[in-house]
């Protein structure tokens, strides 16, 4: 049977709220998310109703329309007010089994944070206040598993220091694999590459002379090209989009194959 993987980002917030709840502004409980077996704050009654109701919303944005395997995403999650003064989200990535899938990175830690319990790993809002746009990054798991569904909800809250007034609100998004060409890292590869994942600058450390250097991307797309290369020597990534890369190494007419990762 095809292993399947379902990447559930959803948000259980409580914001802004009385002594019941103090951790509620700067980070969420964990578990609260709507994924299997959890509730959301609208359920739970850390915010009582208003669940999918009013005008406002909840949107994923600028994810890929299909993950290539290993590769890291920078994506945001925005909740729409529509009248509200304050809002948060949690989210945490799990497979078909329920467990934690993938790995979430900060963009920033002044507005986000991530919290790990019972073996999930979750990612939510630091210090809510009006903000209602949140960056982050997912690394895509390292092998292909199978369509993987965005599960999210966010918290938009009106700052009256009770559970009354606030409307929480869920979305879903699947991705599917994106197709490869099945470019592999060749482990002898008589290369070392460093800093890895790699900024700005890619460090080149050959145990002999390259005659040709090209660097591919993860569907063997050529980006760049040089010749000629020395036993040490720097690629200029910084204008290259994140994600996996392989250097295409000739060494006395053998080609080698050397994965390194872009992430500004």
């Amino acid at each position: 049977m095809k292993k399947t993987l379902l990447f559930l980002a959803s948000a259980g917030l409580i914001l802004g709220l009385n002594h019941k709840a103090i951790t509620s502004s700067s980070q969420p409980p964990t578990g609260h998310t709507g994924a299997p077996g959890q509730q959301t704050c609208a359920t739970s009654g850390c915010h009582t109703g208003n669940l999918n109701t009013g005008s406002g919303s909840v949107e994923l944005l600028n994810a890929p329309a299909n993950y290539v395997p290993g590769t890291t995403y920078t994506m945001q999650i925005r909740v729409n007010l529509a009248g509200q003064s304050r809002a948060g989200f949690q989210m945490v990535a799990l497979n078909s089994s329920n467990q934690q899938a993938g790995t979430f990175t900060l963009v920033s830690a002044t507005n986000t944070a991530l919290q790990t319990t019972g073996g999930k790993q979750y990612l939510s809002h630091n210090n809510a206040n009006s903000n209602n746009t949140w960056s982050f990054n997912w690394v895509a798991p390292a092998t292909n598993v199978g369509p993987v569904q965005f599960y999210f909800a966010g918290n938009a809250a009106n700052n009256n220091n009770n559970t009354t007034g606030d409307f929480i609100y869920t979305g879903s998004k699947t991705l599917n694999p994106g197709s490869t060409t099945g470019v592999k890292e060749e482990i002898t590869a008589k290369v070392n590459v460093f800093p890895n994942p790699a900024s700005s600058q890619l460090n080149l450390d050959f145990t002999e002379k390259a005659s040709n250097l090209k660097v591919l991307n993860i569907m063997g797309s050529e980006v760049l090209s040089q010749k000629n290369i020395g036993l040490k020597s720097q690629l200029d990534v910084s204008q290259f989009p994140n994600g996996t890369y392989f250097l295409q190494v000739e060494q006395n007419e053998l080609l080698q194959l050397k994965r390194f990762v872009v992430q500004h």
